[in-house]
């Protein structure tokens, strides 16, 4: 009579490679290769994060990109009359984008001033929209079609900027803007004593 002996146990890593096949073998081999790379990572990971934070850092001094919303004041007075940006959310906004600026402001009764330097700033700087680094716009509604402007030849403005760095944004603007009506005839705005403060 002959009997049959049962096969010898299995280890536990036979087990599972014989019920998980070569699918649990590929998964034991990818754990044991991450969990080698995390330990030789490990020593370097606080040079790496300490690299990231300088590189960001860096970037934000290469020059001033924005405020946060209200945080800026514009004022100037139309044709004589005072005129000051909401002191609200948005209500006066800096922002620079590849080598572009603009500031942005809404007073209270929905007119809005805009000037955009499209040319690089320095404190001290004056700039004016004879050569084309100023482009600035008067609405006496912002939703309306009527727009004051200096693009026409026309229209003359000047900005000099007081003050222009990673945290400071500052200076003073004037211009005359030109809009033509339906008939064809000018009409001009006197945009004076105009300044600008905006904390970056």
């Amino acid at each position: 009579m002959f009997f049959l002996r049962p096969p010898p146990a299995a280890s536990k890593r036979t087990r599972v490679c014989f019920f998980g096949g070569e699918a649990a073998e590929k998964t034991h081999i990818l754990f044991c290769a991450r969990s080698l790379i995390m330990r030789l990572l490990k020593p370097f990971l606080p040079v790496l994060c300490a690299g990231v934070v300088i590189f960001c850092s860096s970037c934000k001094k290469d020059e001033p990109i924005g405020t946060d919303a209200g945080s800026g004041s514009v004022t100037a007075k139309i044709d004589g009359q005072s005129w000051a940006s909401k002191n609200e959310v948005n209500g006066a906004v800096y922002g620079a984008s590849q080598g572009s600026h603009t500031i942005q402001a809404h007073a209270a009764d929905g007119s809005f001033i805009s000037l955009l330097i499209p040319v690089p700033i320095s404190s001290g700087a004056t700039l004016t929209s004879d050569n084309g680094s100023l482009s600035a716009q008067y609405k006496p509604d912002f939703m309306g079609a009527i727009s004051y402007t200096t693009v026409t030849s026309l229209g003359a403005g000047t900005i000099t900027f007081t003050t222009f760095s990673n945290s400071k944004v500052k200076g003073t603007f004037s211009f005359t803007g030109a809009y033509f009506d339906g008939t064809g005839a000018q009409q001009n705005v006197a945009v004076t004593n105009g300044s600008f403060d905006f904390d970056l």
